[in-house]
């Protein structure tokens, strides 16, 4: 659909005020319709520069990836993840909410607000893939980490270092993975969140890094399962603790009442509201819960507003609930892990310089 959609904007003639109504959008200074159009045409496929990319947490879409009519690429970052093999954490260096929420993880390209409603995001690949061109990045497959702190780090915690992996590697090997997930669950670790606000609204996040080689593991393994259900590939989420109810699909007003997420509210009472159609077995805390400034289980029903949901749509709601759930649970996990290794700043007493718990 979105081939043939963009093969009928190359070859629509007319008006240009009628060519950006039919199609959606309109004109701007950094946009010019007819070298679009021109470039357009020269294709010899309009399903090639297709890609997946996440739009927002749990929400991904497909977008035409071409410089005609997407005005910023991002390459060549962008290029390490058009395969959807690679993973990436999304992240933000300025938060003005009042709480740190805005660290999420893609196999895929994002959209500019991804992590963010108000700023925009970041995208750090875990791997690297080289080139031949004059601006390669390096050669071959290589971790986009710094080669000393892996190698410090492997020496702290007795085990080998393994850069030749994209898996978690041996037991007694550190691989790069290993460290993405450690780090995943430090940027969910509520104390964590709360403890160096002041740092984590106004620049990157910054891992501290700890000697303990069990309390490293116990984190790695609770940051993979995060990374799993956040990007929908966790085993947990297969069966559905939640149920849909009613018989209309339709998207038109989204609201929570007595544990159900309500898509077509049509009522108050206070400050609840009531339907006849929704996702039933949604607790509070779940409904509340935010990712990048997103209210996930609301976003994700008030941007297909008008829409009638499919199977499809239903089932991949049932699994953002669950990883939600799941979530919530392994969040204050990873806080008792820590506070039984030591606490904040106890359990990283061995951490670089360049940590804020120094």
């Amino acid at each position: 659909m979105l081939a043939e959609r963009l093969e009928r904007f190359s070859n629509a003639k007319g008006a240009e005020d009628a060519i950006y109504e039919e199609f959606g959008f309109s004109a701007s200074k950094r946009f010019d319709l007819g070298e679009a159009q021109s470039e357009l045409r020269r294709l010899k496929s309009f399903s090639e520069p297709i890609r997946r990319m996440l739009h927002r947490p749990f929400d991904e879409r497909f977008v035409f990836f071409h410089r005609s009519v997407v005005w910023s690429l991002s390459r060549p970052m962008a290029e390490q993840m058009e395969d959807g093999q690679n993973l990436a954490l999304v992240a933000t260096r300025q938060v003005t909410r009042p709480q740190f929420e805005h660290a999420y993880v893609s196999r895929h390209i994002i959209e500019i607000k991804a992590c963010s409603h108000d700023r925009n995001t970041q995208i750090f690949p875990l791997f690297i893939c080289g080139s031949d061109g004059e601006l390669a990045l390096s050669s071959g497959t290589t971790p986009n980490l710094n080669q000393a702190v892996l190698a410090g780090l492997a020496k702290t915690l007795g085990l080998r270092l393994n850069n030749g992996t994209r898996q978690l590697g041996k037991d007694d090997e550190l691989s790069a993975l290993r460290l993405f997930n450690f780090s995943y669950a430090i940027l969910h670790c509520p104390t964590y969140r709360e403890r160096y606000f002041e740092f984590l609204r106004s620049d990157f996040p910054r891992i501290p890094l700890t000697g303990d080689l069990e309390l490293f593991r116990e984190l790695s393994r609770l940051g993979g399962e995060l990374t799993a259900l956040h990007l929908l590939e966790s085993p947990k989420l297969v069966k559905p603790i939640t149920e849909f109810i009613g018989k209309s699909k339709e998207v038109t007003k989204i609201g929570w009442h007595d544990d159900t997420v309500w898509i077509n509210a049509s009522g108050t009472r206070g400050n609840s509201v009531a339907g006849t159609s929704g996702f039933r077995g949604v607790p509070e805390a779940v409904w509340n819960f935010h990712i990048g400034g997103y209210q996930v289980c609301q976003k994700w029903l008030k941007d297909r507003k008008g829409r009638t949901l499919t199977d499809e749509d239903i089932a991949h709601y049932h699994k953002i609930v669950i990883s939600l759930t799941e979530t919530i649970r392994l969040m204050a996990e990873i806080d008792q892990v820590i506070e039984t290794h030591g606490g904040w700043p106890g359990a990283f007493a061995t951490v670089s310089a360049s940590n804020p718990t120094k």
